[in-house]
């Protein structure tokens, strides 16, 4: 008994002074006194056993055993509730000081990041600089003899884009006001590559008198040009 209640003196003085070792905001002082209290509350609940077990033997009634043990136990929870409070302090200063490493890490991978898309950014311009190159050249209609000199650009790319394909021959099946418009280009593909883009003053240049062909409201229109037939939207898309 005198060894239980040493120990429970010792557990008492360990739950006044945790107040102030928090205060302190020493995480190692924190750690080592959260140590300290949870091997006190374990020797002092093995005391309780053997003091237990002491009375037992004595012959102690069940009623005065479970005061007594309802006594001791109070003081050991006193030690729990100090326990719980430096293992949540803790905790949360583990849980900041990983936020905080989070946003140091992030903050260090965005700046590789706005890094590695500058420099990409001044390697695509440069390349782009050193490989632009322009051509005069001839544009020549399939049929007849028309022709017309354009200044070109080289791109260097495969493609400038893709279009989905306007399957020509179904749309000029679909709508009867096309009957006569003859396109040449009859690939089946999903997607069509561009690979020139002619600007507003080489369209004025292929302009014929032919007037446009136009159908009902939202219709395709086409219209017959010195390069030959080109089907385009009414406006908005058209069910083709």
């Amino acid at each position: 008994m005198e060894k239980l209640e040493t120990k429970l003196k010792q557990l008492n003085l360990g739950v006044l002074r945790t107040k102030n070792i928090l205060d302190s905001g020493k995480r190692e002082s924190i750690k080592q006194h959260l140590d300290a209290l949870r091997e006190t509350v374990w020797e002092s609940n093995e005391l309780k056993r053997a003091a237990e077990a002491a009375k037992i033997e004595l012959g102690e009634s069940v009623e005065k055993i479970n005061d007594w043990n309802n006594e001791i136990d109070a003081k050991i929870e006193l030690a729990d509730v100090e326990i719980d409070q430096l293992e949540s302090w803790l905790a949360e200063k583990e849980r900041s000081e990983h936020l905080v490493a989070q946003e140091k890490q992030f903050n260090v991978e965005l700046k590789l990041h706005e890094k590695r898309m500058k420099m990409k950014a001044e390697l695509e311009l440069n390349s782009k600089a050193t490989r632009m190159e322009f051509y005069d050249t001839e544009v020549r209609a399939l049929e007849g003899n028309f022709k017309m000199n354009v200044r070109m650009a080289k791109v260097e790319t495969p493609e400038l884009l893709t279009i989905n394909n306007p399957n020509y021959e179904k749309l000029i099946c679909d709508y009867n006001h096309l009957g006569n418009v003859v396109i040449d280009d009859c690939d089946t593909k999903d997607r069509l590559p561009i690979h020139l883009v002619l600007g507003n003053g080489e369209y004025a240049q292929i302009k014929t008198s032919t007037k446009p062909v136009i159908g009902g409201d939202h219709e395709p229109v086409a219209e017959k040009t010195k390069l030959g037939w080109f089907i385009m939207s009414p406006g908005i898309d058209f069910d083709h």
